[in-house]
């Protein structure tokens, strides 16, 4: 397995919807072709921002043939595939590992909660399992997953069972534990931002990369961040990061 080590902005990708709420699977190449233009660097398919949960397994496998056709290699393709349900999780990993994705990358459980650490790593073991080849991230969320795990200790732990293990899709606020999980075994893990409000603060830890949803459409808020801060102007970086914490506000 070949490690990622992702740069810049990931979108966080929509899920074209016709009225009828079928898939409009004919918009997704528009939508890749402004991302591209805009100097975003991957996808993350089928997470919080594309209503994964609220798919069913057929669109969210529909929703993946789209992105990875149109992308054509142009940009990072990462493919959340949790679900309740084992089976149907392993079926989404082994569909996407077919289509010859960057990454996949998976909730826990979420009604049934996983009760330890040990049982949550029994169910991403089996998506390991299936994906033996493709660099994995835990998506950790626990706002809406309810699985308030600490995300360095995973890191330390899941080392030992899951090889393909790249990093987190760390979507939390709590700068300390971060930091920690960017310095674990030396740094070797990516750690991908999922707080688009709070990018700066991510970015002053360490962070180089950040999966989110606003960088569909306002990128140029996030990389003037990221510029300011490369440049030392601090004020510069809080001030556009104003400009992101007043949209998502609106939002």
């Amino acid at each position: 397995m070949t490690p990622l080590r992702l740069e810049g902005l990931v979108a966080a990708t929509f899920t074209p919807l016709h009225p009828d709420g079928s898939l409009n699977t004919d918009f997704v190449p528009t939508i890749t072709e402004h991302l591209i233009s805009e100097g975003i660097t991957g996808i993350y398919i089928n997470g919080t921002t594309g209503e994964g949960m609220s798919l069913t397994v057929a669109e969210r496998c529909a929703m993946v043939e789209a992105y990875v056709s149109a992308a054509q290699g142009r940009l990072k393709t990462l493919v959340q595939v949790g679900h309740d349900s084992t089976a149907e999780a392993v079926t989404m990993t082994e569909h996407a590992v077919g289509l010859k994705v960057d990454a996949i990358s998976s909730t826990p459980p979420c009604y049934f909660k996983p009760s330890s650490m040990t049982h949550l790593l029994d169910s991403f073991e089996v998506l390991t399992n299936a994906a033996p080849e493709t660099p994995f991230y835990y998506y950790h969320i626990p706002a809406l997953t309810g699985v308030p795990i600490d995300a360095c200790e995973f890191l330390k732990l899941a080392s030992r069972r899951l090889p393909t293990l790249a990093g987190i899709k760390y979507s939390h606020t709590d700068l300390s534990t971060l930091l920690a999980c960017l310095h674990e075994a030396d740094g070797q893990y990516d750690i991908l931002y999922g707080c688009d409000e709070s990018l700066l603060g991510a970015l002053t830890v360490g962070c180089r990369s950040a999966v989110g949803s606003t960088y569909n459409f306002a990128p140029k808020i996030y990389q003037e961040v990221t510029r300011a801060l490369a440049e030392g102007n601090l004020q510069a970086a809080q001030d556009w990061q104003l400009r992101s914490v007043a949209m998502v506000r609106a939002l």
